[in-house]
């Protein structure tokens, strides 16, 4: 997996799939945190630690607790699977 060497968790995502391939998350759920709405997308493109093409990373933002807060996920296009990297669970340091 494309992701294993990375210390990632992840997370379920809403997202929209348009004709023409392209791919923009809509929610995101971690683990133990509440579902947030993702309110726009800052910035989208190759992860720099991938091989271009490999895992698509894009910089988001949300609002939490009335507050707006800057997320980076990763696609990783391979294996079908989001992550965000650096989170821990309810075990471990707080998110977001």
């Amino acid at each position: 997996m494309a992701c294993s060497n990375m210390k990632t968790n992840f997370v379920d995502v809403i997202a929209i799939f348009n004709g023409e391939g392209n791919i923009r998350p809509l929610y995101i759920k971690i683990q133990g945190f509440d579902t947030v709405k993702i309110e726009h997308i800052v910035s989208k493109g190759d992860a720099p630690f991938t091989g271009r093409g490999n895992v698509i990373a894009y910089k988001c933002t949300y609002i939490y607790m009335n507050e707006q807060k800057i997320l980076t996920l990763y696609y990783h296009i391979k294996d079908h699977v989001w992550t965000v990297p650096g989170l821990q669970n309810d075990a471990g340091r707080v998110y977001p």
